[in-house]
């Protein structure tokens, strides 16, 4: 491999992001691809400490600005640390959520300016912007179901509610809708094995590319 390939999972709550990306990390790495796979927030010291700042609504009081700039500052420090390096050696990077949660959180839901985070975004990433970004999308009643499988406790964005969910889910649609040239959907029903297929069918085009 002479250059790397950033790749990003997408979705709202329980669409299976994690097992994707995990799927897709494990698949890259059987066929001899370097594989780094790191989550936001998160992924370094600095981010694993926002993380636990910026999901506890009682530090954040459900504040957008405040959340987008907490966001932001962890990202940024995973682009510098991690990103950026694994790029340079040619890896492929695949990130459980990306820029693209704060635009929905933060800007469709949350009242921030698209604009505005778009900026941010690109200040943050610099030349490490993704090649494409994977939506999984489900309808609600999935969703709610597989959270409820996971026995995980609610995180502060997971306790607004149903509607406050569904209103995230649908805010991704348009999102990849006005975004289509970085933004692919996902359908994320059917088995983790079926899905992990259409993942494969829709990046097709770029792994052929890192492959040559």
């Amino acid at each position: 491999m002479t250059s790397g390939l950033l790749l990003a999972f997408e979705g709202a709550d329980g669409v299976g992001k994690s097992l994707q990306a995990l799927a897709l990390a494990e698949w890259l790495q059987a066929r001899g691809h370097v594989v780094t796979l790191l989550r936001e927030p998160g992924g370094t010291e600095f981010g694993e400490k926002l993380r636990s700042l910026v999901l506890d609504a009682s530090v954040t009081g459900h504040d957008a600005c405040l959340e987008a700039l907490l966001f932001s500052a962890s990202r940024r420090r995973l682009v510098l640390e991690k990103i950026e390096p694994a790029l340079g050696r040619g890896e492929i990077v695949l990130l459980d959520r990306s820029f693209l949660s704060t635009w929905v959180y933060q800007g469709c839901v949350g009242g921030l300016s698209l604009d505005f985070l778009d900026e941010v975004s690109r200040l943050v990433h610099g030349k490490a912007w993704p090649q494409r970004i994977l939506l999984l999308d489900l309808p609600e009643e999935e969703r709610q179901r597989r959270r409820e499988v996971r026995e995980e406790e609610e995180d502060g964005f997971e306790s607004r509610g149903a509607a406050y969910l569904e209103s995230i889910a649908e805010a991704f649609r348009q999102l990849q809708a006005a975004r289509e040239d970085l933004v692919h959907r996902i359908d994320a029903s059917g088995s983790p094995e079926v899905v992990l297929e259409r993942i494969l069918t829709d990046l097709a085009d770029l792994i052929f590319e890192v492959d040559a």
